[in-house]
């Protein structure tokens, strides 16, 4: 997964994002082979090999460790790290907004995530936990992702964290950084994030009188591994006694054990920033996707 550290403040976030590598594009010949992706420690250079330059295509080389980031177009604008993160900053000391949280580095250093809770922005459900609200921010040098930030709530009593539901807060996804004022899209993001906390403990409710009769169609649904089904099961909370988890349970039970499995999971096996968005999609799934579509029946094709 990476390196990951933690920060308490803006400031700390700030010294931490200074410190990013910075990329660069480096020409590619015509008959040039070249590999996509190169390990940390070899000879990453890109040849200089004495044919016609490419005009179409170049090589994005992280500047830190001198590995091969990806080969892109010549469309393609690549938003430094720095870039990326400090129109987020800017916009936070315009909000007065203080957060504290982490920063995931990829091991190649192309990948970097920042997972932030805001100080003072929480809210609480009856007989359930208190969440604190966030966001999740990505940029990455490889093509794998633009520049993304999506609002994010952790529950409290047991650190399960959800991304809020795109239906609630669109997520803000920007390719291009020329033309644009990204610290004021961040700070219409923030804004926005605010205002639907009502809607998304409102969701929360309603998923907690929302019976699923059979749980393991819904995971199966949302295409959760089989082999690991067990595990989600075992980790749901306020079950009776003798109780059949696989019989009924509510959206929001099987919501917090899926994502349950997701921080344990993540955290046990060291796995990808991208493998864990994307367990949180199917977890999100379950959370508001239509009934229809989650508990429809999986007809087994025979042979």
């Amino acid at each position: 997964m990476g390196m990951t550290k933690s920060f308490d403040n803006i400031f700390e976030l700030e010294e931490q994002v200074n410190n990013l590598p910075l990329a660069h594009f480096e020409t590619l010949h015509t008959g040039q082979r070249i590999e996509n992706t190169l390990e940390v420690g070899e000879e990453t250079k890109v040849p200089n090999i004495d044919k016609s330059p490419r005009l179409d295509r170049f090589a994005v080389v992280n500047n830190e460790s001198g590995a091969l980031a990806g080969i892109v177009s010549d469309k393609y604008e690549l938003i430094q790290h720095r870039k990326a993160f400090f129109p987020m900053i800017k916009a936070l000391r315009a909000l007065d907004m203080g957060i504290s949280g982490k920063m995931v580095v990829g091991d190649d250093k192309n990948h970097v995530m920042v997972k932030a809770e805001f100080d003072d922005e929480k809210f609480e459900i009856e007989d359930d936990s208190v969440y604190g609200v966030g966001f999740m921010m990505t940029n990455s040098y490889d093509k794998s992702s633009s520049v993304v930030i999506k609002g994010y709530a952790l529950r409290k009593v047991c650190s399960n964290g959800m991304i809020i539901p795109s239906e609630i807060v669109p997520s803000v996804r920007v390719k291009h950084m020329g033309d644009l004022n990204p610290e004021k899209l961040f700070i219409g993001f923030f804004d926005k994030l605010g205002e639907k906390l009502p809607e998304l403990e409102e969701r929360i409710r309603e998923a907690r009188e929302d019976l699923f009769e059979d749980p393991v169609t819904v995971l199966k649904n949302v295409n959760f591994p089989e082999t690991k089904i067990d595990e989600v099961l075992e980790r749901v909370e306020y079950s009776e006694e003798g109780m059949d988890v696989t019989k009924e349970l509510t959206r929001k039970q099987l919501y917090d054990a899926m994502t349950a499995f997701n921080r344990d999971y993540v955290e046990e096996k060291d796995l990808a920033m991208s493998t864990e968005q994307r367990y949180h999609k199917k977890a999100q799934k379950v959370l508001v996707g239509s009934k229809q579509m989650l508990t429809q029946e999986i007809v087994e094709e025979e042979g």
